[in-house]
């Protein structure tokens, strides 16, 4: 018995292949190179000893650290927080808690929600066995 090969080395019927081929390799790369990368959510700023880049940097403030306000001028405004003084860029203040905050404060709530409402149905459950056993004796 002679087996007979599914495709031919036939021009014609490879070409249509590898033009699939080469269209499916380049819609798949750049979609997976761009699924792939995020903008990191962990935002950290200079705090500064004067208002420009050409001052020392004091410390790096985390996003939603609470400032207190001393004064602003050309772009920077003058904080104070955490017993620290210095020169912020003002665009990266917000009169709002920023929303990382109220996630995490969101979380927690949820999660002690959770874990109550599962310590109630222990209760239940230990109850109705009470109610079950008592009933059966």
């Amino acid at each position: 018995m002679t087996l007979k090969p599914v495709i031919e080395a036939n021009p014609m019927t490879l070409k249509p292949l590898k033009k699939l081929l080469l269209i499916a390799l380049l819609t798949a790369l750049p979609a997976a190179a761009l699924a792939a990368s995020y903008v990191t959510d962990k935002l950290e700023v200079t705090l500064r000893t004067g208002p420009g880049l050409d001052y020392r940097i004091v410390t790096m403030l985390k996003a939603g650290q609470r400032l207190e306000v001393l004064g602003d001028g050309d772009g920077w405004t003058n904080v104070r927080t955490a017993g620290k003084e210095g020169w912020l860029v003002s665009r990266f203040i917000s009169e709002g808690v920023p929303l990382l905050p109220q996630l995490a404060a969101a979380k927690a709530e949820l999660g002690k929600a959770v874990e109550a409402e599962k310590a109630q149905g222990r209760k239940r459950r230990t109850a109705k066995r009470a109610e079950k056993s008592q009933l059966g004796a």
